[in-house]
């Protein structure tokens, strides 16, 4: 409920502001991106921010990306019925999601009046690989390679059902007017950043038919914005569609003031802080006989690239350990009262970042500076442990 302060909109942000609300950040991800390609033998640079040991001793000998992409949306509440989707949806999922008629929302959520705090989750992220590169020497048996790029990530989780719902028909949602709600367990967080990084792959060990890999990366981090809310307890009640009760309250919450994007004049008006994040991976091989992926030549014998030398592969990686500090043009707040109350909050109009936050301070403590933390916060990165498999079981079918 504290993202009020973009409701004086044009009607089609009213139509995408809620659903903006519920995609803030990172506690954890579960959408994989580049689905189906990072894992592929021809992946190249990009199978390594998978895993950074797929380029050790790989079908290329080197690999350049220009730029690639991808973007993943995720959630367990808002919804269009298959029975609604024409040809692959697309542009059906664009009008109903846009521009519907939501007096009849409930074939866009799963809110269940008999379950209202049913624990809702919600995922938008995306990645941009931008130049970057590999090499391969010592007989492709260890490689090099950099990578530049751009990534974005936002998740809600343990988001109430009613909240959701709420947020969804931006508080109009009368059936659940004038009752306490809790808001307990909320995370929210959203983040991005640039990063550039260098990493390194070799062959570990051989032995007949098994082949162990590794690889390490570490990247160098420039936020350009992020927010959080977290160690959310207490619980809310809109009375009507203009007032707002707060009971038992405890909030924090942090953000970059994004007033600073309003006059961008090079890049580095767009970092707001710094970090490090690393990746470390191991994949294993079970080989072919090596009559089936070898030759000779002058009396030596050489792996063919052409041909695919493994029955099973087994990748085990942790990617984006480490954290990122925001100390240029951020802040953190945190919010407690034992009961507070909103009037009026639909009409309220705000003229900055800080404006709105010594409003909320106001309406929590009875004075306008109180909610003040610090000028600087601290946010993980989405790390993940990502493990994958990969079986030959008929000729160049995988």
């Amino acid at each position: 409920h504290i993202f009020y302060y973009v409701k004086s909109a044009t009607p089609f942000m009213k139509r995408i502001y809620p659903a903006l609300v519920l995609l803030l950040a990172c506690y954890s991800v579960n959408a994989q991106q580049y689905l189906g390609v990072r894992n592929g033998n021809y992946a190249g640079i990009l199978g390594s921010t998978l895993n950074p040991s797929f380029i050790a001793d790989s079908k290329l000998s080197w690999d350049v990306n220009l730029g690639s992409g991808s973007v993943t949306f995720d959630n367990t509440f808002l919804y269009i019925p298959k029975d609604s989707l024409k040809f692959f949806g697309i542009g059906t999922i664009v009008d109903l999601f846009f521009f519907h008629d939501t007096a009849t929302p409930e074939i866009y959520t799963r809110f269940d009046p008999n379950d209202p705090n049913a624990k809702q989750y919600l995922t938008f992220s995306t990645e941009a690989l931008g130049p970057s590169a590999f090499v391969s020497f010592a007989h492709r048996k260890h490689a090099i390679g950099v990578t530049t790029g751009a990534r974005f990530y936002s998740v809600a989780s343990e988001v109430p059902a009613h909240q959701a719902q709420q947020a969804y028909w931006e508080n109009r949602y009368e059936p659940l007017y004038g009752q306490f709600l809790s808001d307990d367990g909320i995370r929210v967080n959203t983040l991005g950043w640039f990063e550039y990084g260098i990493q390194y792959a070799g062959v570990l060990w051989q032995k007949g038919k098994h082949e162990l890999k590794g690889g390490a990366g570490i990247k160098y981090l420039q936020p350009s914005g992020g927010a959080y809310i977290k160690n959310v307890q207490g619980s809310y009640n809109i009375a009507n569609a203009d007032t707002m009760y707060f009971q038992d309250v405890n909030v924090d919450y942090g953000r970059v003031n994004y007033e600073n994007w309003e006059n961008i004049n090079n890049y580095g008006d767009l970092i707001h802080g710094h970090g490090w994040g690393g990746s470390i991976g191991f994949t294993y091989e079970f080989k072919k006989d090596s009559a089936d992926w070898t030759y000779k030549m002058d009396c030596k014998t050489y792996a063919d690239p052409d041909k695919n030398p493994y029955v099973i592969k087994l990748g085990l990686a942790l990617t984006d350990i480490g954290s990122i500090k925001l100390d240029e043009g951020a802040s953190n707040f945190h919010l407690e009262a034992a009961q507070a109350s909103w009037p009026d909050y639909r009409s309220e109009h705000f003229n900055s970042n800080l404006d709105f936050d010594e409003t909320l301070s106001q309406i929590f403590y009875g004075d306008s500076a109180t909610s003040f933390v610090n000028n600087d916060f601290k946010m993980g990165l989405p790390t993940s442990l990502n493990f994958t498999a990969d079986w030959t079981f008929y000729k160049s079918f995988f």
